[in-house]
C-alpha cells in the first residue's frame, strides 16, 4: 500500500527505495504483485523497456491480469505503439469490458489516433460506469477534465460548457484554484507580480496547499526574498515531481542562501534522467559555481548554452547569479543578452534595468524605461518600471509622477498607491500618505500593509497613539476583518509589549483562523514569551508558551532549537534527545542537532566530547558561532597546533570572517609580536572595513608603534559609534599623546557621562587632567 501511494504521488524513487528495503515482504506467491510494481516503478521513470518486461513477467503468472494488460497498453502509448496498445486492451476489455481503466485508456488511444467520435464513446462509457451523482471521485473529475477538452476540439462548445460546469460541481475548491491560478499566470507573464502575490495568499490563507504555495515561493524568488522564499519551498516543495523552472528557482534560492550542497544531489539524479535539459544544466552550474567548483559549474553552464544559446531564461539566470556574487558587469552582459533576444519579456526588462544602474548607466535605464512607455503607452508596468528606477536613485519626485500616470491608466492599481505612499513617507508627508493607505484600506480592507502605513504616517507627526486609535476605528468599520488587529498585534510586539500583542493575535485568529499572517504572528508572540520566561528560568512557562508555537509549526528550526536550550536548561536529556532526533530528521544539512548535543555535553562538563559533537556541526554548515565554541575547547586544551590548523580552516571556510584573525592577533601580542599582530589585524580589516572591534584594536597597535594612522582609525571607529565607551578610550589616549589635550579630556568627560562607574576611564581622565596641568 505504501508503495502504491508513493507511485500515485508521483514520486517513483520513494517507491523505488522502498520496494527494495522491502523485497523480502514478497513471498513466491505474491511474484505477480511483485513484478508489476516493480513495473509501475519503471514506468514513472519513462523506462519504458524495463516496465513493459516486468508487466510481462507479471502476466506470466496471471495471464488474464487486467492491472498488467491495461499496464502494458499504457507502455505501448507511451512508445507510439496504438495497434499494439490496442491489442492490449482488446484482450482486457474480453475480460471486462465496463471497467473504467480500459474505456479511459481506450479513450486516449482513440484520441492520439485522431478518431475523435470513438474516444468521446468511450468516455461517455466511462462516465456513466462512475455514475452521474454529485459525489466527486478522482476518476469522475478525470473523466470530465477529458470529456471537456475534447469537445472543445470537437467544435462543441455548448457540450464542453456543460462537463466544464460538472468538473466544478464535482471538485468546487479545485475549479476556483484552477481559474484562479490561470488568472495569476497570466498577471505573472505580464509581470505583475505584486498583484499576482495578492490573490495567491488569499487561495493559501484559504486552501493552504502545495501549489499555490510553491507559486508564492516563485514569487518570493523573483522579488528577492530568499528567506521568505525558503519558507514556502520548505512546507510546499516536492523535488520529485516539481517542473524545472520550480527546481530551477529553488536550486538558485539556495544559492542566495548559501546552502549549495543542499541541492546539488537532486539537480544530479534529476541529470541522469535528463542529461540535456538546458535548464537543469545552468542550474547545475550555477549550483558548482556558488560551491565553489568553478570549473565543473562553468562547464556545466557552456554545455548548456551550447544546446539554447537563445534561451532567455538560461541568461536571466545567469544574470541573477552574478548580480549575487557582485559581478555587476558580467550580470549585465547576460541580461543585455536576453533582452536583445526578448525585448518584450517584462523580466527582462527589469532585471536590464536593475544591470544598468549597477553598472553605473542610470541614464539609459531611465532612456529603457521611457522607450518602453513610447511603444506602449497604455502598458502600466513600463510605468511602474520607470518609477522603480527613479526611487532607487533616489529621485522621488520625478518617481512619484510616472506612478501617478499609472492610475489614470489603471485608477485600481494598489502597487501605485503603496509607492506613493512610500514616497509621501520619505518626503515626510503624513497627509498625503494617509491618503494613499486609507485608499488601499478601502478597496481592499484586508491589505496588512497599507494599515501599517496609517500607523507610520501618524508616527511621522510623533502620534503613535492617535494611529492606533485610527486603527481600532477601520476594525469598526470592518468589523469582520482580522488583518488590522494583527497589525496591531505585530506593533505591539515589536515594542516587546507581548501583553498586549497577545490577546490582539488571538482576537485576529478568532475572526478569522485561516488569516496564515495573525496565525504566523501568534507563533511569533508565543515565541518571543517562550524566549523570556527562560531567561527568567520559568522553564514550565517556557516549555507551555513553546508548545503553542510548535503546535502550529512544529518543524520550526527557530522553535526546536528553543526546546532543546530549555531541555538543556533543565538537565532534561531524555526529552533533549527527542528534541534532536526531530532537528535531525528534518533539518539535517544544518548541524544543529550536533551543535546543541555540544551545548548539552558542555554542561556536563565532558569538554573532549562536546569538542567532537562541534567538529561534526561545523563539517555540514560552518558558522562563526560553532567555530567560536571550537576555538575555546582547542584554547581550553593548550594545543597550539590545533589552534592553528583550525583557524586556518576557518578561514577557508568563512573568508569574511574577521574573528580568526582577531584571536590569533591577539595571542601574537600576548606574546609580544606586535608586527604580526598588525599584520593579522589589517588582514581583518580588509575583510569587514567598519569593524569597531578590529578599528579600534588596530588604532591601539598602530598608536603603541608610534604610527600615524592610529588617529584616523580611532577617528572613523568614534565616528561609527560616538557613544561606545571602549572607542572614545582609545581615540582620546591617541590624541593626548599626539598633543590634543583639551579634545582628548572632553572625550573623557563625555565617556565618565555615559558610563560613570568607570573606573579605568576616571583614572584615564584624571591622568589627561594632570598632563593638561604640566603643560
Amino acid at each position: 500500500k505504501k508503495i502504491e501511494t508513493y507511485i500515485s504521488l508521483k514520486k517513483p524513487t520513494l517507491a523505488k527505495i522502498t520496494l527494495k528495503e522491502n523485497t523480502s515482504v514478497f513471498q513466491p506467491d505474491s511474484t505477480r504483485q511483485y513484478q508489476f510494481l516493480l513495473g509501475l516503478v519503471a514506468y514513472e521513470h519513462n523506462e519504458w523497456e524495463v516496465a513493459e518486461q516486468h508487466f510481462l513477467d507479471a502476466l506470466d503468472t496471471q495471464p488474464e491480469n487486467l492491472q498488467s494488460l491495461i499496464a502494458l497498453a499504457k507502455v505501448k502509448i507511451a512508445q507510439k505503439e496504438l495497434d499494439s496498445a490496442r491489442h492490449y486492451l482488446a484482450k482486457a476489455s474480453a475480460i471486462d469490458s465496463t471497467n473504467i481503466d480500459i474505456l479511459i485508456t481506450s479513450a486516449i488511444v482513440a484520441n492520439n489516433n485522431g478518431d475523435l467520435e470513438s474516444a468521446e464513446k468511450n468516455l461517455t462509457e466511462a462516465l456513466n460506469e462512475v455514475g452521474q451523482g454529485d459525489a466527486p471521485t478522482v476518476n469522475k473529475i478525470h473523466i470530465l477534465h477529458l470529456l471537456s477538452d475534447l469537445l472543445l476540439r470537437q467544435n462543441k462548445p455548448n457540450e464542453a460548457l456543460i462537463y466544464s460546469e460538472l468538473t466544478a460541481k464535482a471538485s468546487p475548491k479545485g475549479a476556483e484554484v484552477s481559474l484562479k491560478l490561470s488568472e495569476i499566470e497570466d498577471l505573472i507573464r505580464g509581470g505583475k507580480i505584486p498583484e499576482a502575490e495578492i490573490i495567491l495568499l488569499k487561495l493559501y490563507e484559504s486552501y493552504n496547499d502545495a501549489v499555490t504555495g510553491t507559486a508564492l515561493a516563485m514569487i518570493s524568488f523573483l522579488n528577492g526574498d530568499a528567506i521568505k522564499a525558503d519558507a514556502y519551498f520548505r512546507d510546499n516543495f516536492d523535488p520529485e515531481n516539481a517542473a524545472t523552472n520550480v527546481k530551477q528557482a529553488y536550486v538558485l534560492n539556495q544559492i542566495q542562501l548559501n546552502q549549495p550542497q543542499k541541492i546539488l544531489g537532486m539537480l544530479e539524479a534529476a541529470l541522469q534522467k535528463q542529461p540535456k535539459d538546458p535548464k537543469l544544466l545552468s542550474t547545475y552550474g550555477l549550483a558548482l559555481l556558488a560551491a565553489e567548483d568553478e570549473s565543473g559549474g562553468l562547464k556545466a553552464i557552456n554545455e548548456s548554452l551550447a544546446i539554447a544559446p537563445d534561451n532567455t531564461e538560461l541568461r536571466l539566470a545567469l544574470a541573477r547569479y552574478y548580480n549575487h556574487i557582485k559581478n555587476f558587469f558580467l550580470a549585465h552582459k547576460q541580461a543585455e543578452i536576453a533582452y536583445q533576444h526578448s525585448p518584450d519579456n517584462k523580466q527582462t526588462h527589469a532585471l536590464y534595468a536593475s544591470t544598468l544602474l549597477n553598472t553605473g548607466q542610470a541614464k539609459k535605464s531611465i532612456k529603457l524605461a521611457e522607450q518602453l512607455i513610447e511603444k506602449h503607452p497604455q502598458d502600466i508596468d513600463n510605468y511602474f518600471l520607470a518609477g522603480r528606477i527613479l526611487m532607487t536613485l533616489k529621485k522621488t519626485s520625478e518617481a512619484a509622477s510616472y506612478w501617478e500616470k499609472s492610475l489614470t491608466i489603471d485608477a485600481e492599481a494598489l502597487i501605485a498607491h503603496y509607492a506613493l505612499g512610500e514616497i509621501a513617507l520619505i518626503e515626510k508627508n503624513s497627509d498625503q500618505a494617509l491618503f494613499h493607505y486609507l485608499t488601499i484600506i478601502d478597496k481592499d480592507s484586508t491589505q496588512g500593509t497599507a494599515y501599517k502605513g496609517v500607523l507610520a504616517a501618524y508616527e511621522l507627526n510623533a502620534d503613535i497613539q492617535a494611529g492606533i486609535k485610527k486603527i481600532q476605528s477601520l476594525t469598526s468599520e470592518h468589523p469582520a476583518e482580522a488583518t488590522p488587529l494583527a497589525v496591531l498585534a505585530e506593533y505591539q510586539l515589536r515594542r516587546d509589549n507581548i501583553e498586549a500583542a497577545l490577546p490582539l493575535a488571538k482576537t485576529a485568529i478568532v475572526l478569522d483562523p485561516s488569516l496564515s499572517y495573525a496565525v504566523k504572528l501568534n507563533e511569533l508572540i508565543h515565541y518571543q514569551l517562550s524566549v523570556k520566561q527562560l531567561a527568567a528560568k520559568n522553564f514550565n512557562a517556557a516549555r507551555q508558551s513553546l508548545g503553542v508555537a510548535l503546535k502550529s509549526a512544529p518543524r520550526s528550526l527557530d522553535f526546536l532549537k528553543l526546546q532543546a536550550d530549555i531541555e538543556i536548561a533543565t538537565s532534561n536529556h531524555n526529552q533533549l534527545e527527542q528534541v534532536l532526533v526531530i532537528i535531525d530528521e528534518h533539518h539535517p544539512n544544518t548541524g544543529l542537532a550536533n551543535a546543541l548535543k555540544g551545548d548539552s555535553l558542555i554542561k556536563q562538563q565532558a569538554y573532549d566530547a562536546a569538542l567532537s559533537q562541534y567538529q561534526t556541526a561545523w563539517k555540514k554548515q560552518p558558522n562563526d558561532r560553532l567555530a567560536l565554541k571550537i576555538s575555546s575547547l582547542l584554547k581550553r586544551d593548550g594545543n597550539k597546533v590545533a589552534q592553528d590548523e583550525f583557524y586556518g580552516d576557518w578561514i577557508q571556510a568563512l573568508p569574511n570572517a574577521i574573528e580568526p584573525y582577531a584571536r590569533q592577533a591577539q595571542r601574537a601580542n600576548a606574546q609580544g609580536d606586535r608586527p604580526l599582530a598588525i599584520s593579522l589585524y589589517e588582514a581583518a580589516l580588509l575583510r569587514q572595513p567598519e569593524s569597531l572591534l578590529i578599528l579600534n584594536n588596530l588604532a591601539w597597535a598602530y598608536h603603541l608603534e608610534n604610527q600615524p594612522r592610529a588617529r584616523l582609525l580611532a577617528e572613523k571607529a568614534y565616528k561609527l559609534a560616538p557613544e561606545n565607551v571602549a572607542l572614545i578610550d582609545t581615540y582620546a589616549a591617541i590624541l593626548l599623546k599626539e598633543g590634543n589635550k583639551e579634545q582628548s579630556i572632553q572625550l573623557l568627560e563625555k565617556a565618565l557621562r555615559l558610563a560613570p562607574e568607570d573606573e579605568v576611564i576616571q583614572k584615564h581622565l584624571d591622568a589627561a587632567k594632570v598632563s593638561n596641568d604640566h603643560s
